[in-house]
């Protein structure tokens, strides 16, 4: 039986939420994903006045450029030539940092494409490592993404909608903890619903794992929850607030691998970097991947 981390009495913490800063453009942060939204309308939405204005400038913009394609004869699909879709079609046998391109965006991402793992081809859309970038961000952040490809970073949940609406993918999650032992954990089916859905995991069953155990599926169907934009089943506050990171937070979770980085693992107060059925809701981990792939490699 699994041990949920639960609200009881839980102040509102946001002050601590980090903003969006030269050195996040510097690093790539908010990369363009040139994709027409789907369903941006969003209700009873709790944001700051400065992300509130950066939602109305950005679908101004998109309006004009959705204006702008349809008055064209022809789209001009000259980006897309040789840009692989994921990382499954990327021709290579080294893992490292490509651009990609989703069948339904005009201009490219980059990811870090680990193409060793278990045969390779996976999308890495979550990396912890270290500690040097900081994962309590806003719905804003978390949106369009954040961090270096080259270390640790969250690839963004617009991207991961449009990237698991084109194909069918499964999810595999790598673990390791400060004693260098390591564990993973693999999930038939992983996809992420657009804006108007709060970005809603979808997740499939249990498929296999090294020992690291499900501590995911009690998350299927929650909407994404940030410290500025409360979506969890929690009545007495906000998961994320709480536990100062952005997640697929119920009430509140049995894995938040977007927790605080504690160095040497020390966990005190349940808020660090947790897969609780493995190393149970005290013991926070030194790395973890996310990363998708289709389920029909191409080959």
């Amino acid at each position: 039986m699994m041990t949920t981390a639960l609200l009881l009495l839980i102040p509102l913490f946001i002050s601590g939420v980090q903003s969006t800063t030269e050195d996040d453009l510097a690093q790539g942060a908010f990369e363009g994903l040139g994709c027409t939204v789907t369903n941006p309308r969003i209700d009873n939405i709790r944001l700051s006045n400065a992300d509130t204005d950066f939602f109305e400038v950005r679908n101004i913009i998109e309006r004009m450029e959705r204006t702008l394609d349809e008055s064209s004869p022809t789209r001009d699909t000259r980006v897309r030539v040789n840009v692989p879709r994921d990382c499954s079609h990327v021709d290579s046998t080294q893992s490292g940092v490509f651009s990609i391109m989703p069948s339904e965006c005009d201009e490219p991402i980059q990811v870090f494409c680990d193409m060793e793992t278990d045969g390779g081809g996976w999308t890495v859309i979550q990396r912890r490592q270290n500690g040097a970038v900081g994962f309590n961000r806003g719905w804003v952040n978390y949106e369009k993404g954040f961090g270096s490809k080259y270390s640790e970073y969250w690839l963004g949940n617009d991207a991961l909608f449009w990237l698991t609406a084109q194909d069918r993918y499964e999810l595999r999650v790598d673990l390791e903890d400060f004693q260098g032992d390591t564990r993973y954990a693999v999930y038939e089916h992983f996809k992420v619903g657009d804006r108007g859905t709060r970005y809603k995991l979808i997740l499939g069953g249990y498929k296999e794992g090294d020992a690291a155990g499900d501590a995911l599926s009690s998350h299927n169907h929650a909407p994404f929850t940030t410290p500025d934009y409360d979506n969890d089943k929690a009545t007495t506050g906000n998961c994320a607030g709480y536990f100062f990171s952005g997640w697929w937070f119920t009430n509140c979770y049995h894995a938040n691998l977007n927790g605080i980085y504690r160095p040497n693992g020390e966990e005190l107060d349940v808020r660090g970097i947790v897969w609780s059925e493995w190393r149970s809701l005290n013991i926070s981990l030194k790395s973890t991947e996310m990363k998708i792939r289709p389920i029909q490699i191409p080959q």
